[in-house]
């Protein structure tokens, strides 16, 4: 495991590479993506390098889309175009365009093999179970703790079937605000 310092170092140092950059943080839901990725893009903009950061969260298609979102990514890192879905409607609704600026795709899902081969690099965060879920639940509050179960299974899956943990380049054992 890497300190979140370093971690957070290395995939600064992978955006300020070049204008189409791109640094995938996966993990476990929990475990501190969101926050790393804008600790990371804070960074990145405080040394003047633009970085956009797209969450899985606004691509998941419904509770149950999990590999599909992960299927999406390549394609997002290709075409700079990703739907985001609208949970209120149950749709992908729409469609954002991204500008040819450093990116960050933060989420579940990730990480794949062939999201790894489009990147620069890549972060896997992983936590205690129990505080992850802690987390969770406390930032999204009812709505996440009843998908939690089937939620937890498709993370099952994707570490299954993708071994993200393995294709990073850097593993960090959970990150919060608190570990900066």
């Amino acid at each position: 495991m890497t300190a979140p310092a370093d971690a957070a170092d290395v995939a600064w140092r992978s955006l300020a590479r070049c204008s189409d950059s791109v640094v995938l943080i996966d993990g476990r839901s929990g475990a501190g993506k969101t926050t790393f990725a804008r600790h990371v893009a804070a960074r990145a903009r405080s040394e003047g390098v633009p970085v956009f950061v797209v969450s899985l969260d606004t691509i998941y298609p419904g509770w149950g889309g999990l590999e599909e979102a992960s299927r999406m990514v390549p394609a997002l890192i290709r075409e700079r175009v990703f739907p985001v879905w609208d949970w209120g409607r149950a749709c992908a609704c729409a469609h954002v365009a991204l500008p040819r600026v450093p990116l960050i795709v933060e989420g579940c899902g990730a990480v794949s093999r062939e999201s790894v081969a489009l990147a620069q690099a890549s972060v896997w965060i992983d936590g205690d179970a129990v505080q992850r879920r802690e987390r969770a639940v406390g930032r999204d509050g009812a709505s996440l703790a009843e998908h939690w179960d089937m939620w937890a299974r498709q993370e099952d899956a994707h570490v299954a079937r993708h071994a993200p943990d393995t294709l990073a380049n850097v593993c960090v054992s959970g990150f919060c605000s608190r570990s900066r």
